[in-house]
């Protein structure tokens, strides 16, 4: 984002999907974090920069999606 590379870093950010596989949590990984470890390895600021890099190739609607998305879940939790 700082280079202004935008497409290389849609790339990388297509790659992750949605952030909701199973390996993207805590739990899937009980030898390396415990159990009493839980939730999300993705970091909430994270969650909004990959959103917001939509806009910067021109997907407007995306990010809106994508943002959209993040506050019904923050609304939820």
């Amino acid at each position: 984002m700082r280079i202004r590379e935008f497409s290389a870093a849609q790339a990388e950010v297509d790659a992750f999907k949605n952030f909701e596989n199973a390996d993207m949590y805590f739990e899937y990984y009980p030898d390396s974090y415990g159990k009493e470890r839980r939730g999300s390895m993705v970091p909430f600021h994270f969650r909004i920069l990959c959103a917001e890099i939509s806009q910067y190739t021109k997907k407007h609607n995306a990010t809106l999606d994508q943002l959209t998305e993040i506050l019904f879940t923050v609304q939820k939790v």
